[in-house]
């Protein structure tokens, strides 16, 4: 369709929704680091990676409400902070901040109402010193973000075998406690996460939603703690001081790129301007 933006404007917008999370983080005080992606992109191409749209940011958990409060404040009406904490409709278990000038579907998803071009703001959380209580704990998450994903989006095809339909049978039993709603387990994955909000823990990570190895999300909380600005697109921003065992850490050798064939984007939505048709 004419009117859907393509993806170097899609960036564009993305690094728009950045500079404004950044000048909003800057006036209140709030520390914030790129992350995942976005602090490889910062290191490796001194700004988004060339075949990715992606922007994530991470905030410790006792900013997060902060910036919550802080997005109320906000005069400029264009950008918008997203979460369950102030979207009825909201149905993921961290936050994200939106370009409402621009309207955004996402294939798959079963709870796709509109958003806007985003960018991902991680809540950082600690994590038990106690390696055998992390273990259990972190799976415990992971089972809950299994019903999550299976409530908001749309199930694949799958194979017809007994194991495969007897977990079919133990998920449907489990989201239906949930009321099949994935914002419930949201929520719920969200008040997990801060279960040790108030110990003096050494680590912390991204403990209600990560795609990944959760074991890679997280990190010595002096690691996250110490920051460096790092030129991203036309700025700066705070990226890990200690960047080489952060990126290391996630993704082995970082600065070697993956093959032609996978340097793609793996992101199935559609975006285009308010209005627009």
């Amino acid at each position: 369709m004419k009117d859907q933006l393509q993806f170097e404007d899609i960036k564009k917008l993305a690094y728009g929704v950045l500079e404004n999370f950044k000048s909003v983080c800057e006036r209140n005080d709030i520390y914030y680091i790129l992350s995942f992606g976005t602090a490889l992109g910062a290191v490796r191409h001194n700004g988004f990676i060339p075949w990715d749209d992606d922007i994530d940011v991470c905030v410790f958990r006792k900013d997060y409400q902060k910036l919550i409060e802080a997005y109320a404040k906000e005069k400029d009406s264009r950008y918008r902070l997203v979460s369950t904490e102030v979207d009825a409709n909201y149905s993921l278990p961290h936050m994200k901040i939106i370009d409402t000038s621009t309207v955004l579907y996402q294939a798959g998803r079963r709870n796709n109402y509109p958003l806007g071009v985003w960018i991902d703001v991680f809540a950082l959380d600690n994590v038990p010193d106690n390696l055998r209580e992390r273990k259990k704990y972190i799976k415990k998450l992971e089972r809950y973000q299994a019903i999550w994903s299976a409530l908001e989006y749309e199930r694949k095809k799958r194979s017809s075998s007994p194991k495969t339909a007897f977990k079919s049978i133990i998920l449907s039993l489990i989201s239906a406690y949930f009321g099949n709603n994935s914002r419930n387990v949201a929520i719920k994955l969200e008040k997990l996460a801060k279960r040790y909000e108030y110990d003096n823990t050494r680590e912390a990570g991204v403990l209600p939603f990560f795609p990944y190895d959760r074991n890679k999300s997280i990190f010595p909380k002096e690691l996250l703690e110490n920051s460096v600005d790092q030129k991203f697109e036309n700025d700066l921003f705070p990226i890990p001081k200690d960047y080489d065992s952060y990126l290391t850490h996630i993704y082995g050798d970082y600065m070697k790129l993956p093959p032609i064939e996978k340097q793609i984007t793996h992101h199935g939505y559609t975006v285009s301007y308010v209005g627009t048709k």
